[in-house]
């Protein structure tokens, strides 16, 4: 029988959640494929991309709040340091009132807080450590039509995106 890190590992979605966890199986030399429905957002649109086929993600630009717990994530994956240029701290937020008032939340302690970031940002660094991995395959434009009940990919289809 073949062990567990010759066996593929199948992750539908190529989105934060996704591309992280496919680098940690990548960094324990698990082969991995990612298969993402929609179209790659590339880094800097240009005048060449279609308009409307830029993808859902470069339309969601709600930034992410990154907390300890995703920092911690990132730490792990070794990619912490490359976005930490990117972070936006943020220290709390203001509340208003229905009479004017306005007041001052903090996210925790004097000394914690959160970070803003772009989520593209986090996930075109992830895209790119992923490309260092030979045993990760990623397809985009692709949906999964069925797997089996053992886990077997058994159908997938090239989505027309033009």
């Amino acid at each position: 029988m073949a062990s567990l890190e010759e066996c593929p590992v199948l992750i539908a979605g190529a989105g934060l959640s996704g591309c992280l966890m496919a680098l940690f199986l990548a960094q324990r030399n698990y082969r991995v494929l990612l298969v993402e429905k929609r179209t790659p957002v590339p880094k800097e649109p240009s005048v060449s991309v279609v308009a409307g086929k830029l993808g859902d993600a470069a339309k969601r630009s709600i930034n992410l709040a990154l907390s300890h717990r995703g920092i911690s994530a990132l730490k792990a994956a070794g990619i912490y340091t490359r976005v930490e240029p990117a972070l936006v701290p943020m220290k709390g937020r203001m509340v208003h009132d229905l009479v004017g008032n306005i007041e001052f939340q903090p996210y925790g302690q004097a000394h914690q807080g959160i970070n803003s970031v772009s989520r593209q940002t986090i996930n075109d660094l992830l895209r790119e450590e992923l490309c260092k991995y030979p045993k990760v395959k990623v397809m985009y434009d692709t949906k999964i039509n069925r797997v089996q009940a053992d886990g077997f990919l058994v159908s997938v289809s090239i989505l027309d995106v033009f």
